[in-house]
């Protein structure tokens, strides 16, 4: 797993969960959007891998929506 980027577990995500588990397209859009935003805090965090990312960055990246006052279904999207 440490090889995995960031950008690739997005595109897995987008190729293989989403079509697997059959989400709808706009909550598949609302998916990616999310995956997108956090992967872009990861990144501007200096994080490049998927194993880099644990909970405190999650935390952290919802302490980011918290304060730009985003929906609790947002965030609890993010957390998932």
């Amino acid at each position: 797993m440490g090889d995995i980027t960031l950008r690739k577990t997005l595109e897995d995500c987008k190729t293989i969960y989403m079509p697997y588990r059959n989400i709808g397209e706009r909550t598949r859009d609302e998916y990616q959007n999310d995956l997108e935003d956090i992967i872009q805090f990861g990144e501007k965090s200096g994080m490049s891998h998927a194993q880099q990312v644990g909970s405190q960055v999650v935390a952290r990246f919802i302490a980011v929506l918290e304060h730009k006052a985003y929906s609790n279904l947002t965030r609890k999207r993010n957390q998932l």
